[in-house]
């Protein structure tokens, strides 16, 4: 009879019989057809404490049984304690932080316990004991245990499925800190994750380079530029360069935005939009002067300051810097030096006058007198 489906046949027969199959230890016949040795199973009840019996509740009297077995390394005791569950967890606790499997064996033969034997199997280095686990999930988790534990990414091929193999593999990887375990994973996309987890767990962009797949590369690099590498690692990724340069950007400042294409490109701006974030005092530390004040100018939408557009020295941007401002305020459209822009600003944003002189710019007299109206209600 093989050690596994001894467990569960006598998990099954104690479950059946209930306490007094524990009193008669009928089971012993069970067991002794199993590979393992009688003695590593059998556990006899031991003899009553009267000063456990003598608990007022049923709780006091188990906790009062456990320290009895406890105290005096007596798992006998353990069989005094009401429940299956816990009598098993009394005596398996006799395998805590040892490597000693007879508990782990004495406890599963009254109801499972799986993760003393994982407890058991991670501290003896020892993945053959994760075999008298019955369920595959347990077992395999027990087999990672180990295979962390010894830091040897070759126990995980004791592991059938591949998925949950690789898994194993990357838990190695992890925690040996070697990029190159991650090579033992069967699958393509699998290898590169346990590469660029552990990347991020190591903060080190080295391990992007061994990254096959280009697109989790170029990602790989932009993480470590985002949490603390230097914008020079952008020179290191392919189509996602320009995003990398703009999230650099952000933490380092925006002249990290000269990298990026030209002068005039798409690229530079959104890479100058992303640094900024809505912070005007940001734009003063974009080198180029035309795309310095371009950034101001689009600032004034969240911060409205006039003060803004008046540091603006190109004329058409200044005009478009005053025309964003009119649109909260039409009084700014005053400051618009381009007569049609000006004439345009006036004509949309009136109605938000509280200064007589726009009126006094619109074309229609009906216009002007219903401007003038306006800006007296504007006013109160």
């Amino acid at each position: 009879m093989s050690n596994r489906w001894c467990n569960v046949a006598a998990e099954s027969w104690l479950r059946t019989c209930g306490s007094a199959a524990l009193l008669a230890l009928g089971f012993v016949a069970l067991v002794s057809g199993c590979s393992r040795k009688s003695d590593t199973t059998t556990l006899v009840i031991a003899s009553a404490r009267p000063n456990c019996e003598q608990a007022s509740e049923p709780s006091r009297r188990d906790y009062c049984y456990e320290e009895e077995a406890r105290q005096g390394n007596s798992r006998g005791l353990c069989l005094r304690i009401g429940g299956a569950k816990e009598q098993a967890r009394c005596v398996a606790r006799f395998a805590s932080e040892g490597t000693d499997v007879v508990p782990c064996r004495q406890a599963s033969a009254i109801y499972p316990m799986p993760d003393c034997f994982v407890n058991v199997a991670r501290t003896a280095r020892n993945a053959a004991l994760c075999a008298e686990i019955v369920k595959e999930e347990l077992r395999d988790n027990c087999v990672q245990a180990v295979a962390e534990a010894a830091q040897d990414a070759a126990i995980c091929q004791q592991i059938k499925a591949p998925q949950r193999r690789d898994e194993c593999v990357a838990s190695s990887a992890a925690a040996t800190g070697k990029v190159e375990v991650c090579s033992k994973s069967g699958n393509a996309q699998r290898r590169d994750e346990c590469r660029r987890k552990l990347s991020d767990l190591k903060d080190d962009a080295e391990f992007c380079a061994t990254i096959e797949d280009a697109n989790m590369r170029d990602a790989c690099y932009i993480e470590r530029v985002v949490r603390k590498g230097p914008a020079d690692l952008c020179e290191k990724v392919g189509a996602r360069k320009a995003d990398c340069f703009a999230q650099a950007a952000r933490r380092l400042g925006p002249a990290i935005c000269e990298r990026v294409g030209s002068p005039d490109s798409t690229s530079r701006r959104f890479c100058y939009r992303r640094a900024v974030e809505g912070e005007a005092q940001l734009c003063n530390d974009i080198p180029s002067l035309t795309e310095r004040e371009e950034c101001l100018a689009q600032m004034v939408k969240k911060t409205p300051e006039p003060v803004i557009c008046a540091q603006i020295t190109t004329a058409e941007i200044a005009d478009d810097c005053w025309t964003k401002l009119g649109e909260k305020q039409g009084d700014h459209c005053l400051q618009v030096k381009q007569a049609d822009h000006r004439r345009w600003c006036l004509q949309e944003h009136w109605r938000k006058a509280t200064d007589p002189r726009v009126c006094a710019e619109l074309r229609a007299p009906e216009l002007q007198t219903a401007c003038r109206a306006r800006v007296a209600l504007n006013k109160h």
